[in-house]
């Protein structure tokens, strides 16, 4: 007979698989339809939407997830439909009403652009909640997926134990707290987390904490990474803690900031983004070979066959990396690198030619008109792989320097404007909402003058990991100026903005900061404009901006939502 609990827990685990899966299911299904969007209606292009929607939407509604399951029914039975007109518009060619289809297969995608919108939404409103019709399941949103990494807390204190894990856990850690170690023994039978914090002291002895940890590295392969917290600050319970593997040591009242620095650190992020590469090459086989090679190794893709319409791709995918032809009709890959180098947005860019060209005299000319390498075709997928890997790597490092704030690592003043203007375009392609939010630290001034500027910047650093960890991966978020921050919430409505800032707004005001001699808190005002209520950048960052003067006019501490 089956034991219920262990059923439920492999519900649990085939549910969070389920939604680890779902970004790139999504990823798939809006890459298909793009390419139904830019190159005409293909009806195997469109079959093969309808079998991931299919396949999505019996997934979705077995796990409870009814309002995914039934946005995906409505795109099948719309696909279907459209099939069914197919037919006709055909008829209507060769009768000479191409006028005609033209407008129905007009109606069929702008149709196909209204119901992938909702699925969109629907797919974020799951990733972003806990579902109502799953309790219990808690689920992961498309945040980075070391906010949600398991740590171990330990402490015997239950008043301590629990401030801390509050404090941690607003920076979006799920943090499990015990007060003895034997509950953490039984524990770590039946679950390993991925980090331990771990006091000295306990009712066992004024070491048991460390001798605890040195006992538990001798049962291990792999050491689970732990930090003590401890109001001991002697020499002998460092050196004790040392000795048992500690990677760091706070004394209490700990440093929240700091501590989450320290935890950053240590759980580094488990799934980077994947690298975006563009393959430009009028030979369709050619450049399916390459993007399978590319695509087998985790990265993203898009294909350009006609070099005359790379400049919407270029701006809509945004291409960490150019893969492309020497020889093409209309356009041979030497112009195009020049043309691409004379774009201010992808100066940078790397750009690898892939080419059957084995004239080294010529492979040495284009390479003098801006790009980076070039491979011969035909290559390894391994090889390829490997070439890309290490240039858009090194890019990634180089940009980093370039387009970061140096104290809170999130993107700068420049960088995030240009990132909303990209946004801004992929919204109008796809015809999907998008908020645009602005945020400033009340009365900021007072926490400098009162409390000196290093416990200012650790304010600031604290806001910004709780940004970074607290929204999807593919938010935007940087560093205005000062102490105001903006954040670009693609694929995003008012309501659940509204929702997500509020609740970031309400955590951030409980975190406590500290100094030597005293603990304080702070909070924000929040202002927020949507596209396409607000259509060009001007008019969104101008009522962004009267929206948080209005969040500051009305009190401070709240979230205003543009008119």
């Amino acid at each position: 007979m089956t034991d219920p609990d262990s059923y439920n827990e492999s519900s649990q685990a085939i549910c969070e698989i389920y939604l680890d899966q779902l970004p790139a299911t999504m990823r798939q299904i809006e890459t298909l339809w793009n390419q139904i969007r830019q190159e005409g209606w293909h009806p195997e292009v469109s079959h093969r939407i309808q079998q991931e929607a299919h396949k999505l939407a019996g997934s979705s509604l077995i796990f409870g997830f009814n309002q995914i399951g039934m946005a995906c029914r409505v795109l099948e039975n719309s696909l279907k439909d459209a099939a069914d007109l197919i037919a006709t518009m055909a008829e209507d060619h060769q009768s000479g009403s191409s006028a005609s289809a033209r407008r129905r297969e007009v109606d069929l995608i702008s149709l196909g652009d209204y119901n992938l919108d909702a699925l969109r939404q629907a797919v974020d409103v799951c990733l972003r909640e806990e579902s109502e019709d799953m309790p219990g399941v808690m689920h992961k949103s498309m945040q980075d997926t070391r906010a949600r990494q398991l740590i171990y807390l330990v402490e015997d204190d239950p008043i301590q134990a629990g401030e801390l894990t509050l404090q941690i856990g607003y920076f979006g850690y799920n943090v499990q707290p015990f007060t003895s170690l034997t509950e953490l023994r039984v524990s770590l039978e039946q679950v390993k987390p991925a980090l331990i914090l771990m006091d000295i002291a306990f009712p066992e002895g004024d070491m048991a904490g460390a001798e605890a940890i040195l006992a538990l590295r001798q049962t291990q392969s792999e050491p689970i990474p732990v930090v003590f917290v401890s109001s001991r600050a002697d020499l002998s319970a460092r050196l004790q803690a040392v000795r048992a593997g500690g990677k760091a040591y706070f004394n209490k009242p700990v440093n929240i900031g700091k501590l989450i620095d320290v935890i950053d650190h240590l759980l580094k992020e488990v799934k980077s983004v994947p690298y975006r590469v563009l393959v430009v090459d009028d030979v369709s086989f050619d450049a399916k070979m390459t993007v399978h090679y590319l695509e087998e190794a985790g990265m993203e893709t898009a294909i350009v066959n006609d070099p005359l319409k790379i400049i919407e791709t270029l701006l809509e995918f945004n291409p960490e990396l150019i893969l492309l032809d020497i020889y093409m009709p209309g356009c041979s890959g030497l112009e195009l690198a020049e043309v691409i180098r004379q774009m201010d947005s992808f100066l940078s860019i790397p750009i690898v030619y892939l080419s059957a060209e084995t004239d080294r005299d010529k492979q040495l000319q284009a390479m003098g008109l801006g790009a980076d390498d070039f491979l011969t075709k035909p290559i390894r997928g391994d090889y390829l792989v490997s070439a890309v890997t290490s240039r858009i790597e090194r890019c990634r490092q180089l940009r980093s320097l370039m387009v970061r704030d140096s104290l809170t690592g999130t993107f700068n003043h420049t960088t995030i404007k240009e990132l909303l203007n990209q946004e801004l375009f992929r919204a109008g392609r796809q015809n999907a909402p998008l908020a645009y939010v602005m945020i400033d630290l009340d009365h900021f001034k007072q926490v400098n003058d009162t409390y000196g500027h290093a416990a200012g910047d650790r304010v600031l650093r604290s806001l910004a990991h709780l940004l970074i960890k607290r929204l999807r991966i593919h938010d935007i978020v940087g560093r205005y100026g000062g102490e105001e921050f903006s954040v670009v919430l693609p694929f995003t409505t008012g309501l659940i903005a509204l929702k997500i800032l509020d609740e970031l707004r309400a955590d951030f005001a409980k975190v406590l900061h500290q100094t030597s001699d005293a603990e304080f808190s702070v909070t924000f005002s929040c202002g927020i404009a949507l596209y396409p209520q607000y259509s060009t950048l001007g008019l969104l960052s101008e009522a962004a901006d009267k929206a948080l003067y209005a969040a500051k006019q009305q009190g401070r501490n709240r979230v205003v939502l543009a008119d």
